[in-house]
């Protein structure tokens, strides 16, 4: 299934807060106060089937709701207002899917209109309030997806962290109107800010209709993404073809080079991916931390354009000191992901608790 690389076309300054966008989550709300009589199951044969369903057509409305920022930073009057909601707050979105993996997700607020199509050959992202086109080499829309696509999400959950978990059944329930098993994970390990997984499975199709994430200390879920209505139907072709308006700016947005990215932020794109292809990994499963290479972290903020400024006075202004193994650090927490600066600008991250980060920067050396 195709999928937009960025979340909706922007990449956030330092990716602090991308790496939670990995474990995005949802929480599904009850159509009907009873339980639904489903064929009995077990959490393994609900696993299996999970990874071996085949994508239905459907047509949906998602909600979605989030508190991934930290505490205190707020986006509201930056040049990243248009995401501010998606990353702290709530909005809602149309989801398309056709026979074929064509993909359509459609974003309407009070004054503006993002739209992001994908016919399997063609890709667009449209924003109307900038009036910009954004052609989409099909491999760059394939490259990720998870955000919007909770069947995927729970597909990297499954496929890498079941064997760090304990993996249950929770009451039956609704998601959308449909019948759904509710599939907990909870880590074994203990050290993660995660505390609990929540996957909610269609009985028929075995589509994931909602990932839920709760993390430590949060008495809601730290983001939700869930069906407010769907059904397994078909999409007219026309559903996802898209022709820019005569007005529009047409931009590119390859899949080998970020230069062409459509964003204002492509450099610190591209700085942030050649970055985190060099990551190191420290630890394993829910405990698995990131540690960039050295001069990464000053390399990151050299990247991001003067527009942006605000938004790196706003995170810089949230660092906390604290003393790591090589001297004098900086830390950022959110509710899911804690970010570790080393003086060498090293960047240690992960869906961890602080504590951890300290623990594995021990193991770096100077």
């Amino acid at each position: 299934m195709a999928r937009y690389v960025r979340y909706l076309g922007v990449a956030v300054p330092a990716g602090i807060v991308g790496v939670s966008l990995l474990l995005a989550a949802t929480t599904p709300s009850l159509v009907s106060a009873q339980s639904p009589s489903l064929a009995a199951t077990t959490p393994s044969q609900l696993l299996g089937d999970v990874l071996g369903a085949t994508a239905q057509p459907l047509v949906g409305t998602m909600s979605e709701t989030a508190s991934l920022l930290p505490s205190g930073l707020s986006l509201a009057s930056t040049p990243l207002s248009s995401i501010s909601p998606f990353l702290s707050g709530s909005q809602t979105f149309d989801v398309w899917r056709g026979s074929s993996n064509e993909y359509r997700i459609q974003y309407s607020s009070a004054t503006s209109e993002i739209d992001f199509y994908d016919n399997s050959t063609t890709a667009w992202l449209w924003n109307s309030a900038s009036q910009t086109a954004t052609q989409l080499s099909v491999p760059a829309a394939t490259s990720t997806a998870t955000y919007q696509d909770p069947q995927l999400l729970a597909d990297q959950i499954i496929s890498n962290l079941s064997l760090y978990s304990n993996v249950t059944l929770g009451a039956n329930t609704f998601v959308g109107g449909v019948p759904a098993y509710d599939l907990k994970i909870t880590p074994t390990q203990g050290q993660s800010t995660i505390t609990r997984v929540d996957i909610y499975v269609d009985a028929r199709y075995d589509q994931v209709l909602g990932v839920s994430v709760d993390t430590q200390g949060q008495s809601t879920p730290t983001f939700s993404l869930q069906y407010q209505t769907i059904s397994f139907t078909t999409p007219p072709a026309s559903t996802f073809d898209f022709t820019p308006p005569s007005s529009a700016t047409i931009k590119t947005l390859s899949s080998t080079s970020s230069s062409t990215s459509s964003t204002s932020t492509s450099s610190t794109s591209s700085t942030l991916s050649s970055l985190t292809a060099q990551a190191q990994k420290i630890g394993s499963g829910w405990e698995v931390v990131h540690v960039l290479p050295k001069g990464s972290y000053q390399d990151l903020i050299a990247s991001v354009p003067s527009s942006y400024s605000s938004e790196v006075s706003l995170i810089t202004a949230l660092e906390t000191p604290v003393v790591a193994p090589q001297g004098p650090s900086e830390a950022i927490s959110t509710p899911m992901v804690n970010v570790l600066i080393l003086p060498d600008g090293r960047v240690l991250y992960g869906t961890v608790q602080q504590t951890v980060l300290l623990s594995d920067a021990s193991l770096l050396g100077d």
